[in-house]
């Protein structure tokens, strides 16, 4: 029996949270890869950073879709159903690949190809590696950053060499997906998933993490050791880029990594509260609130004291920057710090005005709009070391994010209560 192969794909793709949570991800750095960078971005940079992430994004929700293929047994029931799903990843796969390449082979350079050939490897050694050992999924986070280096690994690595790992990997892709199986590892990332909002890191467990979750309770609630893992991971990740940095003496973008950190866990907050809302019932009920007001207080302070552990850890990033490369000024860092405080309370804010998945990816378009104003600002302080500009933006910017994250928390789960 044949099928029209886009039959269901919306459905499939964008209404299962697992693919969703990176597939429109994806797709709002598509969109602002062609739109931004096109007012200053000659060289294509910032294109290539952000598609990048765009490649990788798509490549995640592809491996998601996989796993969840060969966790459930039901699949094999329906004739042709696991290759009509294949098809669809296959055409999402290489109309993500055929635009991003034509856009930088036609108005850019060798250089930004460079750059989106080594995010597309770092796609497709993530899509073989999960084929075979699906609970690699659980470094999706780690690897969705690690994209963020792809500008200086395309600075190592000859072009030619770059190109050709491209073709083996993708070679490689088509091979191993071809045919899939029922594993048991599958149906066990498939379940962590649905209680880590598919973001997920390697869990961690010392006597001293049980604390610190107590410190970061409720905002943990919904997702679990996700959270509290990933705080931990952070400081060490900064520590291997700032030293490889050095060693290497490489350019890399920490600091839009750290966005994109607080970015993310903000909305890791949230989208495991709109996924798992049957949760609230038992968040309610339980001895330590006196009703959903002092919830709401609670919920809200626990947000706060997580931006306020990961504003801690850029600081401390900006003074270890300006002590062992001498490229962060007072301002600089200033301006680092106070743009990534109000991304966080801008994320968490709007997360918590959400009550659909769709009003919760939009949430992350103004958002990730910060990441470019984080540049434009450096670049600005840097020709003028004096101006202020940047920081009276800052305090504008801080202010707006507290207002929404005060109105949030305010009116975070009325719909429960109607």
């Amino acid at each position: 029996m044949k099928r029209n192969p886009f039959q269901g794909m919306t459905r499939t793709w964008l209404f299962d949270v697992g693919s969703a949570n990176f597939l429109c991800t994806g797709m709002i750095m598509a969109i602002m890869a062609m739109v931004f960078p096109m007012l200053s971005d000659k060289d294509g940079v910032l294109f290539s950073l952000m598609y990048g992430l765009t490649i990788v994004s798509m490549c995640i929700a592809i491996t998601w879709q996989v796993i969840r293929l060969r966790s459930t047994e039901w699949q094999v029931l329906l004739p042709g159903f696991d290759k009509h799903i294949q098809l669809q990843a296959l055409i999402i796969y290489i109309l993500v690949m055929v635009f991003g390449f034509g856009y930088a082979g036609i108005f850019l350079n060798s250089q930004a190809l460079a750059v989106l050939s080594v995010a597309g490897i770092f796609g497709n050694v993530f899509l073989v590696i999960c084929r075979y050992n699906p609970s690699f999924f659980h470094a999706s986070a780690v690897f969705y950053l690690l994209n963020l280096a792809s500008q200086s690994v395309a600075e190592l690595i000859p072009n030619w060499l770059i190109y050709t790992l491209m073709i083996i990997t993708t070679l490689a892709v088509f091979i191993t997906h071809r045919r899939l199986n029922w594993t048991a590892s599958a149906i066990n990332v498939f379940s962590s998933g649905l209680h880590s909002c598919w973001m997920m890191t390697p869990k961690l467990s010392f006597k001293w993490l049980t604390a610190f979750e107590r410190f970061i309770f409720p905002a943990n609630y919904f997702i679990g050791p996700t959270l509290s893992s990933m705080l931990v991971l952070i400081p060490t990740m900064c520590l291997i880029a700032e030293g490889s940095s050095l060693y290497f003496n490489w350019e890399f973008p920490i600091f839009v990594v750290m966005l994109q950190v607080s970015v993310i866990i903000g909305s890791m907050i949230h989208w495991g509260r709109l996924q798992r809302p049957q949760a609230f019932e038992l968040l309610i009920t339980l001895p330590i609130h006196n009703g959903i007001s002092d919830l709401r207080k609670r919920f809200a302070s626990a947000q706060r004291r997580v931006a306020y552990i990961i504003s801690g850890y850029i600081f401390i990033l900006a003074l270890v920057s300006s002590f062992t490369r001498n490229d962060i000024s007072l301002n600089n860092g200033l301006h680092i710090l106070m743009a990534c405080y109000a991304a966080t309370m801008l994320m968490m804010g709007l997360s918590g005005l959400a009550t659909r998945m769709w009003q919760f990816t939009l949430a992350m378009l103004p958002v990730m709009m910060t990441g470019i104003w984080i540049v434009i600002g450096q670049e600005q302080i840097t020709d003028e070391p004096a101006t202020m500009l940047p920081l009276m933006v800052n305090l504008v910017f801080i202010l707006v994010a507290e207002m929404i994250f005060r109105i949030s928390a305010k009116k975070m789960w009325n719909e429960r209560l109607e």
